[in-house]
């Protein structure tokens, strides 16, 4: 934390993100309580007042043939239409509000899918070896062979366009668990490698070489850390125990 908060760059992007994280969570007060719109349904016929003067959110196209409607621009007034209103008449910036929301969720959710799933593979390759480590390799070179882009649109294609059955959980398409599984699921591999080979090295410390030839059990030994002080610990009882 020392370290963190002598880092300017790293506090500067903290705060904005906590401004952003702010700044989405209150979305429903925003729509609601300040502008005053819902920001799931047209309005198609709505009026603001601005300045005095009431204007509509859909003008009518002065241009060519005067056929359609234009949506009202950014008035730069917090409680009417900051950022303007789409061809339904919805405000812009409650929902890039609500956006925030969802691209929040599906980064934090889908970051730790991946971290879980990293972790434990890469554990797994590093520590068992053998056919262990071979199998995951694999499928880790699987992955790694799409370039990542590629291999998001398609699985998003495959999963959008019909609902997702797993055992009796059924996924509909327009369901944000789809996203949030196809992103935790193709950076796994940019993540596992980096900790299989640190655990490969990991492994043939001394302490864990020691453990192993005590007989202790695999799950005590991926779940231990190095002590501090080695020497020290060593040669009290607590040191020998541990």
């Amino acid at each position: 934390m020392h370290k963190l908060w002598r880092d300017r760059s790293a506090i500067v992007a903290a705060a904005v993100l906590l401004m952003v994280i702010g700044a989405s969570l209150l979305a429903p007060l925003y729509a609601e309580r300040v502008v005053g719109v819902n920001a799931f349904s047209s309005n198609l016929d709505g009026e603001i007042t601005l300045n005095g003067e009431r204007i509509s959110v859909l003008a009518p196209n002065t241009e060519g043939l005067g056929i359609g409607v234009i949506p009202i621009g950014p008035t730069w007034h917090f409680n009417a239409y900051f950022l303007g209103s789409d061809e339904q008449g919805r405000d812009v910036m409650s929902r890039l509000l609500y956006g925030g929301q969802a691209t929040l969720l599906i980064g934090s959710v889908s970051t730790l899918i991946t971290l879980a799933l990293a972790a434990v593979v890469g554990i797994c390759a590093g520590f068992f070896g053998g056919w262990v480590d071979q199998v995951l390799s694999r499928i880790l070179d699987v992955l790694w062979a799409f370039p990542i882009y590629l291999l998001a649109i398609c699985l998003s294609i495959v999963l959008l366009t019909a609902h997702l059955q797993l055992g009796p959980f059924v996924i509909n398409s327009g369901s944000l668990i789809i996203p949030i599984m196809i992103i935790g699921i193709i950076y796994v591999p940019y993540v596992a490698r980096p900790i299989r080979g640190q655990v490969l090295a990991l492994r043939k410390s001394e302490f864990v070489l020691a453990a192993i030839g005590l007989g202790v059990p695999p799950w005590r030994i991926l779940c231990s850390k190095p002590l501090q002080n080695a020497p020290h610990a060593a040669a009290s009882p607590a040191g020998q125990r541990q």
